[in-house]
């Protein structure tokens, strides 16, 4: 028998419930901390600013909210730690890399060792291991962690009697055939959610990672996976190409591909595990639902977006760093935990979250928390710190160029010439300057433990 000790099936199991925050935290009299979201929306702010209010009633410790949204919010949070007024704790995705190198963040690596086993394996087995190899030290408290999946239009399916392949046949194959199938011009539907406007090239590089089970390299050869990327990005531009995609969708983005989905003009959109509060507020039920990741055409399955979806850090100069330990645990109870993970779209990484009906088999996240637990599916290999930009030496603008070739101003070969130049350049020269740093593909079997 195995159990699920690092798997996150163990969130429907038998759960223990946080008790409490422990001791008080310190506080000098009059004292605000200053919290930083680096992705500032109506429902953060109202959700942080309540718990903010509760750690308050329980501790006496006051932070202060303030954020703004994603775009320029990294380099905001940058200048301000380099003007001496950093934040006490912030959300960091963004400028981690600068942030250790200038000494603004408070290492963790003590707490840890005293507190790591109250997270799940992505957590204590991927996340802080990653983070470690790259600076050192650990500073980030994964807040949760988001899937990938492929919403899908269930009543679409079910209209055309389409009988979708499970288990390994479920490939990028059948993935593209039901894509087709699904396709209606007479009826103004269309099989494919495309995306060729803003974010595009990172969406696309995403895609191909999973199309070939791979993020960056072969971890055999430690070569980029060249074959299948080229099937897997002639596959994804002959979609817009012959017409399974909306022809506007040359220029959509992300919000552009959830309008599509949700309007009722797509039948698939393949996204992380955020994105489902849109298809719940928009979308009548049993007209939608999530489909696991295709495996690759080889038979191998992989699963993107496990890193947090954002990270708190302290900050080394805090008056109060108690205080900020304290809010870690305290944004982590149970319930606190499992309400920002539903209106985030994601799944809980704390093992002490409370069960919840939206992370069951049948519920909305029921899909994605099922993929994290599948032992054939793989976490992508990744090059710990690595800056593709740096090293290759030039800036590569997939989007752009990829509208290039759509547009028949370039050829399909000089588009993926280009992609692999500059991938197996950064690969190359960065293995060269840190041999140390090669980390294999990890199976989520890696992460269960015999009994």
């Amino acid at each position: 028998m195995r159990k699920f000790l690092s798997g996150l099936l163990v969130l429907m199991l038998a759960l223990t419930i946080f008790s409490g925050i422990g001791a008080t935290p310190a506080k000098a009299a009059g004292e605000e901390l200053k919290f930083y979201d680096n992705n500032s929306t109506a429902a953060r702010t109202a959700f942080f600013e309540k718990t903010f209010d509760e750690y308050y009633e329980a501790t006496g410790v006051r932070f202060i909210y303030e954020g703004q949204p994603w775009a320029n919010s990294a380099t905001t949070v940058t200048t301000m730690f380099a003007g001496g007024n950093g934040p006490d704790v912030y959300t960091f995705l963004g400028n981690e890399e600068v942030a250790v190198k200038n000494g603004w963040l408070y290492a963790i690596d003590d707490w840890i060792e005293e507190n790591g086993d109250k997270y799940v394996g992505l957590v204590t087995n991927w996340y802080w291991p990653n983070e470690k190899a790259a600076y050192g030290h650990c500073y980030g408290f994964p807040d949760a962690t988001m899937g990938k999946g492929i919403y899908y239009r269930k009543d679409w399916v079910e209209e055309i009697g389409y009988e979708i392949p499970t288990g390994k046949d479920w490939n990028w194959a059948a993935f593209w055939d039901l894509a087709e199938k699904l396709t209606d011009k007479s009826k103004n539907r269309y099989g494919f959610a495309f995306r060729g406007g803003s974010g595009s090239g990172d969406w696309c590089n995403n895609y191909l990672g999973a199309y070939t089970a791979s993020y960056a390299y072969d971890p055999e050869t430690l070569l980029w996976p060249s074959e299948g990327m080229k099937a897997g990005l002639k596959d994804y531009t002959d979609s817009w190409l012959n017409g399974i995609a909306p022809e506007d969708s040359l220029n959509w983005g992300w919000s552009e591909q959830i309008d599509g989905f949700c309007s009722g003009l797509v039948g698939l959109f393949y996204n992380d595990s955020d994105c489902f509060p849109f298809m719940m507020e928009r979308m009548e039920e049993g007209t939608w639902g999530v489909l696991p990741m295709p495996y690759d055409n080889d038979g191998i399955g992989i699963q993107g977006g496990l890193n947090a979806t954002y990270a708190y850090a302290i900050s080394a100069s805090s008056k109060n760093i108690e205080g900020c330990l304290g809010l870690m645990e305290f944004l982590c109870e149970p319930d606190r935990c499992a309400e920002y993970a539903i209106m985030m779209g994601s799944i809980p990484v704390r093992l002490d979250a409370m069960e919840n009906e939206y992370f069951s088999e049948n519920g909305p996240l029921g899909a994605f928390v099922e993929a994290l637990n599948n032992p054939d599916v793989c976490l992508g290999g990744q090059l710990v710190g690595m800056n593709k930009t740096e090293w290759a030496g030039y800036t590569y603008d997939l989007g752009a160029e990829m509208q290039m070739y759509l547009l028949g101003e370039m050829t399909f070969d000089e588009l993926f010439e280009g992609l692999e130049e500059w991938n197996q350049t950064a690969i190359t020269n960065y293995l060269k300057e840190n041999p140390d740093k090669v980390r294999d593909i990890y199976r989520m079997s890696d992460f269960l433990e015999a009994e």
